[in-house]
């Protein structure tokens, strides 16, 4: 099992700064020994074998098995655990997954790097397929929520890398640089938000200027973010890594009636004219 200190070859890359990482989770030990099978709401079926202390197994669709010499997993809540599959396809592919034991669902979040870029569309796209854990009577799927819309977080990745989420709607959301290699910057992108449980949410983002994506858990109960993600370095070779922040809540925006975003209709994210390759 990779440990935060196996994986310090990461930091600096994709422009984020030597001391980026400082805050990710350390890694949780859990589900070692465990074989977990999710099968997916489009027929696929996903198993990850953790019963080796160095390997998993992932394999997706028909028989193909392909060994992952080391993962990582990460302990969310009570039976609640978010996995990063460290190994890039061949196909620009990296895999990220969450797993609630308690209730027997999975989220696939598959984020894969395009050849060629898009005007004004992420070149990391992602997709998102909910699935069941083998044995699980409950076929439900971790709902698009808006309940983060209005909220303004601080999350801080370490004392000199810290930014702002200004979450603005269910398909957008805004990072502002307080401190760290991107000072100043800031960018609205879109996004995908899932309810998992009360308090827990799944943010996905692509950006549409840097060639990287990310899946992010956030613990609101906790202040705890857990988060994976996939970026093309400036020479086009790709990087995959974990990451995690620690969270301030700075404010909650209030709307008058009828201009709330929170209680609109939740949008489609595949409707026509959509700039985002986000699928869920």
């Amino acid at each position: 099992m990779s440990t935060p200190s196996d994986l310090d070859a990461d930091a600096g890359s994709l422009g984020l700064g030597d001391t980026f990482l400082t805050n990710r989770p350390a890694p949780s030990e859990a589900l070692h020994g465990r074989r977990l099978v999710i099968a997916l709401d489009d027929g696929a079926k996903v198993v990850v074998d953790l019963r080796e202390p160095s390997a998993a197994v992932d394999s997706s669709g028909g028989s193909a098995v392909r060994p992952v010499h080391r993962y990582e997993v990460f302990q969310v809540a009570p039976d609640l655990f978010f996995l990063r599959r460290e190994a890039i396809t061949e196909g620009k592919t990296s895999r990220s997954a969450l797993l609630d034991l308690r209730d027997g669902r999975a989220l696939v979040v598959d984020s894969t790097v395009a050849g060629t870029k898009t005007p004004g569309q992420p070149k990391v796209g992602q997709r998102f397929r909910h699935g069941a854990l083998s044995g699980s009577r409950d076929t439900g799927r971790f709902e698009r929520s808006r309940e983060l819309v209005g909220r303004r977080i601080m999350w801080t990745y370490s004392p000199t890398d810290v930014y702002e989420h200004i979450y603005l709607n269910e398909d957008w959301y805004v990072w502002h640089c307080l401190a760290g290699e991107e000072f100043r910057l800031a960018e609205v992108d879109p996004c995908v938000m899932f309810k998992v449980r009360d308090d827990i949410h799944v943010l996905g983002f692509g950006e549409r200027v840097l060639p990287i994506a990310a899946v992010m858990v956030l613990n609101l109960a906790t202040m705890q973010s857990y988060a994976s993600m996939l970026g093309e370095e400036e020479d086009g070779s790709l990087n995959a890594f974990s990451f995690g922040a620690r969270g301030t809540a700075i404010s909650n925006s209030w709307f008058p009636e009828p201009y709330d975003p929170r209680t609109a209709a939740l949008a489609d994210a595949d409707h026509p004219g959509d700039p985002r390759e986000l699928r869920h």
